[in-house]
């Protein structure tokens, strides 16, 4: 899962309301996994990876918490826990005469929670941010961008961006776009963990990112 449109979030959103489930044999490879390690898993899958052909099983859990149990670091996953998934994976593969084939076969591991922020953050429309801009008529704001689960507000000099930090702006923000956002909450994920608000300046914009968006987000 990476982004809200993936098919993968799409069908975990699905069994998390409870209108479909994790079919078997995988099932009981999520209430293993749910077991040992005292984590949330939504759905898992297997497919097969081209070019190389290469077996590939998903994991994908709940939260950003339960999918920092498998890591050591962003992207850098837990070499032991991940053998132990796949020999457990194995296991179950012979007893139920699953035929897959788990030569070279490797396990990634992803969260829920993380693309549900994403997901209501791009269901926020462009002229409710509009309004968000007026309702700060006072601030000189140049606009605000989103990505991702990202908000940031654009001020025009470094230094307006300086004061308006200083002055706690940030934290105005972030309680004006938590009511905002706060009906596309659908899982209630941006209660206890908000989106904060960045801010920055068009002036920073132009000298260090040329003005353009693709050098900014890269």
């Amino acid at each position: 899962m990476i982004t809200p449109s993936d098919k993968a979030y799409r069908l975990a959103k699905q069994i998390k309301k409870g209108e479909k489930s994790i079919p078997h044999p995988y099932s009981g490879l999520a209430k293993w996994i749910q077991s040992k390690y005292s984590v949330k898993v939504l759905n898992v899958s297997f497919c097969i990876i081209k070019p190389d052909n290469r077996p590939r099983l998903s994991i994908d859990l709940e939260t950003e918490e339960d999918r920092k149990v498998f890591e050591r670091s962003r992207f850098c996953y837990d070499s032991k826990k991940s053998s132990a998934i796949i020999k457990k994976f194995q296991e179950i593969s012979n007893k139920t005469s699953l035929d897959v084939s788990t030569e070279k076969i490797f396990v990634v591991f992803s969260d829920f929670e993380s693309i549900a922020r994403i997901e209501a953050n791009e269901k926020v429309s462009e002229d409710i941010i509009d309004n968000f801009i007026e309702r700060f008529q006072s601030e000189n704001i140049w606009c605000i961008q989103r990505a991702f689960s990202n908000l940031i507000v654009f001020y025009y000099s470094e230094n307006e961006k300086d004061q308006a930090i200083k002055k706690g702006m940030i934290n105005q923000y972030q309680t004006a776009f938590s009511k905002i956002i706060e009906p596309y909450d659908e899982f209630g994920y941006l209660i206890n963990n908000p989106i904060i608000p960045h801010i920055d300046s068009k002036e920073n914009f132009d000298q260090n990112y040329q003005s353009s968006w693709f050098y900014y987000w890269r």
